[in-house]
């Protein structure tokens, strides 16, 4: 059973990590590095062309393929390295995500593509991260107690917390993939 203290300290690690990205983010966008007019250019035409021509399940096999490996990393990374690695991912997650956001906003995109591309699929998406962070940064209480206190959860616990986890991310994963193909076509 996942415990909300561990819940929230995820959910800190990851607020922290969008924080500073958007911090940075502004940074940068008060100071932006001098491009060439052919460069900003080749900016404006980005519109999702990486995803033309894709189908649904190539999309959906690298997507899910990329989230399942993170949501483990964070959760079995966490169990190994004393939630160590679970923080340090989750905050990285987090400045990915502030980021992309910053930049969705710098370039001008319409509000209503952003939040298509992010509104339906990200609150599934961050909810798995969050939960595989909760999972792996338990490790930290059962790394600083000693045996006696508490014995460390088994095989079957972790099994029983990672798998809503995995099902959140392949859900999130279809949605985001069906997005994309949709958003594309447009």
């Amino acid at each position: 059973m996942i415990q909300l203290k561990w819940l929230l300290c995820a959910a800190l690690f990851y607020a922290g990590g969008m924080l500073s990205g958007w911090i940075l983010n502004d940074v940068i966008a008060q100071n932006p590095p001098l491009l060439s007019p052919a460069e900003t250019k080749s900016f404006d035409s980005l519109h999702l062309k990486h995803f033309e021509g894709q189908s649904f399940v190539r999309d959906f096999t690298h997507i899910a393929g990329v989230n399942l490996m993170v949501v483990s990393l964070i959760a079995l990374g966490g169990r190994f390295t004393a939630g160590i690695l679970s923080a340090l991912l989750l905050i990285w997650n987090g400045f990915l995500l502030a980021c992309t956001l910053h930049g969705a906003f710098c370039l001008k995109l319409p509000l209503s593509l952003v939040l298509c591309l992010y509104a339906l699929h990200g609150p599934l998406e961050i909810t798995a991260f969050l939960l595989a962070g909760a999972i792996g940064l338990e490790a930290f209480s059962t790394f600083t107690r000693s045996h006696t206190h508490k014995t460390p959860s088994t095989a079957r616990q972790f099994v029983a917390a990672i798998g809503p986890t995995y099902a959140l991310t392949l859900i999130a994963a279809s949605i985001e993939s069906g997005v994309i193909n949709l958003v594309a076509i447009t």
